[in-house]
């Protein structure tokens, strides 16, 4: 049997994940992701140490798997997307990786129309820790750092480098640096907004399509990792597009919601967790903590709460299904008598009301939802989910989504095969969420106080 390596760098948790070339999920390994950061909204990373806690993961992975590394024949990486993860003339970090949900750009947005001129062009809405305003930034703070690099890379960009050696970028990045999402490059209109020379654009490096070939895995790599030294090594993408690849999210029409850090749900479960219950010292404690909440939530067969939570619970604002990029989350009514289990109940519930506040009237009780991160291996949200919709919620079998696109990509290279027969003939249903009448009546009682809570909130914020 033959597998294929996927590596998922989201923000909180770096998971490395085999399969078998069937896309049968085989087996896992995770690590708790090192993010520095502070109350002025600074998210960092050391790029050496993320790099060798990576490789960790993959070496253990093959350990815990007890397959030969010569049956690994393809490997592949998504990870947090845009942010700054510069390098210099001998390829080390100049400084560390800014992330992308980092605040310290805001100081660069004197004029806020630019938002409203960048998402005309591009079509989405950018947050202050994408790359062209730290670019900016940049230019402006850390002047002496920037004549020190060499290339600007994002976060799968930078492993990708440490794995073959080689460096390149991939089209949904820079897409959304923001970018031209058109053609597929980068914008001279982007640069022009940001009063940004375009001699930068030669710190950026040669883009390539996510399913082309990134290089080998080199001697020095396959010392940290197990990896057979040659093991080739695909362009990957970024974990949004990964995640709705690995959802089947390549056909018109199909709705898609990815829960996990980069929307911020995981964020707000994980600040009740380290704020209302006994401060966990490893990953799998906050697991354990987790499921025992999921357990005895499900014991009251979904309790109805008084509580209200706005989950926008980041320093960058919120830019869906408003733009706010001063909102802050919200916990409303607070009495006396409540305790940690109201509040992450409140937690889970925000999570849920934030879904329906995307979509609004844009899904139908007659459609599905195709659930897709971490998030979705849930026991309760996405019957929350689909209480408040009021339509049905699909998980699929495999719950490593993310790291299933990347392995779809791999597939697609080494056999030349169409991506979107592909995707479509290894799409499997395990699990289907209907409304429930009680609960889905409840929560949509309350979906009209949360959206006059967080609209009345919009200007004092």
């Amino acid at each position: 049997m033959k597998y294929y390596i996927a590596i998922d760098a989201g923000t909180s948790v770096i998971k490395t994940v085999i399969f078998n070339t069937n896309f049968k999920h085989i087996n896992s390994y995770s690590v708790k992701n090192p993010v520095i950061t502070d109350k002025f909204g600074k998210s960092e990373i050391e790029m050496e140490k993320f790099w060798l806690l990576t490789a960790k993961c993959i070496k253990l992975l093959i350990k815990k798997s007890k397959i030969q590394s010569q049956s690994i024949v393809g490997l592949g990486i998504t990870g947090n997307m845009v942010g700054f993860w510069s390098i210099n003339n001998k390829n080390k970090p100049v400084r560390n990786a800014i992330l992308w949900n980092d605040t310290r750009s805001h100081k660069v947005f004197t004029n806020k129309k630019i938002f409203d001129q960048i998402y005309k062009i591009t079509g989405s809405i950018t947050q202050y820790g994408c790359t062209i305003p730290i670019l900016k930034w940049m230019t402006k703070f850390e002047s002496e750092n920037l004549k020190k690099i060499k290339y600007i890379l994002t976060c799968k960009d930078w492993l990708r480098f440490k794995l073959t050696g080689n460096i390149n970028n991939d089209e949904t990045e820079v897409s959304v640096y923001p970018g031209d999402i058109k053609n597929k490059k980068l914008s001279k209109k982007i640069f022009k907004i940001f009063n940004l020379s375009t001699k930068y654009f030669k710190l950026f490096p040669e883009i390539k399509k996510s399913n082309e070939l990134g290089g080998y895995v080199t001697k020095s790599a396959s010392k940290l990792t197990s990896l057979i030294v040659g093991t080739p090594v695909i362009i990957g993408c970024g974990d949004v597009i990964a995640s709705i690849l690995g959802a089947g999210g390549i056909n018109h029409n199909k709705k898609i919601s990815i829960i996990g850090t980069t929307c911020h749900n995981i964020i707000n479960i994980d600040w009740v967790i380290d704020n209302f219950y006994k401060n966990p010292k490893k990953y799998s404690d906050k697991i354990k903590i987790i499921n025992n909440f999921e357990k005895k939530y499900l014991t009251f067969n979904y309790p109805e709460n008084s509580l209200i939570f706005l989950p926008y619970i980041n320093y960058g604002g919120s830019i869906s299904p408003f733009v706010n990029l001063n909102s802050k989350a919200e916990i409303f009514g607070i009495l006396p008598h409540h305790n940690n289990f109201d509040i992450m109940t409140a937690c889970y519930e925000g999570l849920a009301l934030s879904i329906k506040d995307c979509y609004a009237n844009k899904i139908k009780t007659k459609d599905s939802l195709y659930l897709a991160g971490g998030a979705s291996k849930s026991k309760i949200l996405p019957q929350l989910i689909s209480n408040v919709l009021n339509t049905k919620v699909k998980i699929l079998t495999n719950s490593e989504l993310g790291a299933l696109g990347i392995s779809f990509l791999i597939d697609s290279y080494l056999h030349k095969k169409d991506l979107k027969n592909l995707i479509n003939d290894n799409q499997n249903i395990g699990h289907i969420y209907t409304p429930q009448r009680k609960q889905s009546k409840y929560l949509n009682n309350k979906y009209q106080k949360y959206k006059k809570l967080r609209e009345s909130l919009n200007n004092i914020w």
